[in-house]
């Protein structure tokens, strides 16, 4: 479903911009990931909230419903309204999905594998902006698959039972608030870092595109691997190693597939550790994490001068008051670093 849902996203927005050419169609791509990620921490609170089975199914149809009214949208060329359905469709998808995948066990792996495929669907739909697609797909197939793997999703039975974790230690507010404020820059560098790389001008082909999706699949799924197997610090100096011998050859586009696949093999890793913060409340983990790849992204499309550096700084202002706002309200000390 993640596959399926960042391909008719992207795909649907793609195509837009291919038959209907409008101008400065940055902006409209940067309000849908302004949306489809700054949303994230909101809908994950919500899914936190009402966990229940079919609260959480109905919740997924809504993201569901949400996707398809964007991709109706984006074919009536009314590509803002496109932007932002779409956008608000799969903020809500990936705050419930990712919540039942890191509910699912206290390894990483789950989340890893949940995070991966969406790579492949964001990779495939980026191609329907140069590569000429049947309209048949668009019209038909494109809701035909939604619908179909929605409606699979609400017949499917499982639980949605708490994780019984080790008793956590007490800490202060303080002492939580820097080790998120650590963690989200963490996140936002490597955010910087992998968009920064797949904009890279000597990726010219559509091959060469769809494989930087494809390492950044595998980079997700492994990390999870990884992290369940050898631990964290093996993880990290696997990534550290790759990321920084391949940073000095960036100019080859092979070494480009490494320098992607170091930098999302930590993902699965900071999806742990930010659920280690908040537990059993894996809707806003996941989305919160999220929300914290957009400052990086922005950043990135300013060094390549793609978008006014005004807006750089206004996310990062409103991720960093949305974190600031969040520490100063916290009233249970005790949601802060179990034991694994």
């Amino acid at each position: 479903m993640h596959l399926i849902t960042d391909l008719v996203c992207v795909g649907s927005l793609m195509f837009y911009i291919s038959i209907a050419k409008p101008d400065n169609y940055g902006y409209m791509l940067l309000v849908y990931n302004c949306v489809a990620f700054l949303l994230q921490p909101l809908f994950g609170f919500l899914a936190d909230k009402f966990n229940k089975t079919i609260q959480l199914k109905i919740l997924m149809a809504s993201s569901g419903v949400l996707v398809l009214l964007g991709w109706g949208m984006s074919l009536l060329h009314i590509g803002y309204a496109a932007a932002i359905l779409v956008g608000l469709g799969n903020a809500l998808f990936h705050s419930v999905g990712g919540k039942q995948a890191l509910m699912q066990s206290k390894k990483a792996t789950p989340g890893g594998v949940f995070v991966s495929l969406g790579a492949i669907g964001l990779g495939t739909g980026v191609l329907f902006l140069s590569v000429t697609v049947p309209s048949f797909i668009i019209y038909f197939i494109f809701p035909a698959i939604v619908l179909g793997f929605w409606i699979l999703h609400f017949f499917t039975n499982w639980d949605t039972e708490e994780i019984q974790y080790d008793k956590p230690k007490t800490v202060s507010i303080a002492a939580l608030a820097v080790s998120l404020v650590l963690l989200c820059i963490a996140v936002a560098i490597r955010s910087f870092l992998g968009f920064f790389a797949t904009m890279s001008e000597l990726i010219d082909t559509n091959i060469e595109t769809f494989l930087l999706s494809v390492f950044a699949f595998l980079g997700k799924a492994a990390g999870g691997i990884i992290l369940d197997f050898a631990g964290p610090y093996i993880l990290i100096a696997i990534s550290t190693l790759i990321g920084v011998v391949s940073a000095f050859f960036l100019k080859y586009v092979p070494v480009d597939y490494a320098f992607v696949f170091s930098i999302n093999i930590l993902m699965p890793l900071t999806l742990d550790m930010m659920r280690k913060h908040f537990i059993n409340k894996e809707g806003f983990a996941f989305g919160f994490t999220a929300a914290f790849l957009i400052p990086g992204y922005l950043f990135a499309m300013v060094a390549k001068g793609n978008a006014p550096g005004i807006l750089t700084w206004i996310i990062a202002l409103v991720s960093g008051i949305m974190l600031i706002g969040y520490c100063l309200l916290i009233k249970d000390k005790r949601i802060c670093f179990r034991k694994s």
